[in-house]
């Protein structure tokens, strides 16, 4: 005996979810002779009745049965497996506000959010331009960006410096690279909790 084509497995699960031929045709997109036909083939190469034929439809035999509960395991990994790639190929979208101050903003930042826009157009970026710090956990702002050695106690920096906000996939301006930038600049998360925003 020859492999079983996954088309056989999807027409028993049919049969076995709507008892008759007529719900599997629907459910296929096929008519009912096509059915009848097609399952009379399969028990004929497999060499054993899937199904037993009553006045109140079909009833799975214990091959019938095994087959039937292979068919719905594939069918779950097939769709599971769907849901996983259209959950990576979603486009982050919504609106990231970021403070931080004109002088940042002017000699360091500008070619950051440029190449971040060109990258996540979908997200609106909010720049917040002041010296005086906002409330995170108020949501004043979704991320700080300060010249600092000394952060509140409220917020946390990052080991690794003012690199955490782009190490999302866009280019890094050259003086970030740089020892002395990394002691100076303090990117800033909230650690109190609060509702989901858009991340990139």
């Amino acid at each position: 005996m020859n492999h079983i084509p996954w088309d056989d497995f999807r027409l028993v699960k049919a049969i076995a979810d709507t008892k008759s031929l007529n719900g599997a045709a629907d459910i296929l997109n096929i008519n009912h002779s096509t059915v009848f036909r097609r399952l009379s083939d399969l028990e004929k190469r497999i060499g054993t009745m899937l199904f037993e034929r009553h006045r109140s439809g079909y009833a799975l035999t214990p091959a019938g049965e095994e087959m039937a509960q292979l068919a719905g395991r594939m069918d779950d990994d097939v769709e599971a497996f769907t849901r996983k790639l259209v959950g990576q190929s979603l486009i982050p979208t919504g609106e990231l506000r970021v403070t931080t101050n004109d002088t940042l903003l002017v000699y360091l930042l500008m070619p950051v959010f440029a190449a971040f826009r060109r990258a996540y157009p979908t997200i609106n970026l909010d720049i917040v331009l002041t010296n005086q710090p906002l409330n995170l956990s108020k949501r004043d702002a979704d991320i700080a960006i300060r010249a600092t050695d000394a952060p509140p106690e409220t917020l946390i920096q990052p080991a690794s410096g003012f690199q955490s906000f782009w190490s999302r996939g866009f280019p890094t301006p050259h003086s970030a690279s740089s020892p002395r930038f990394a002691r100076a600049i303090s990117c800033q998360h909230s650690t109190a909790q609060s509702p989901a925003r858009p991340v990139f």
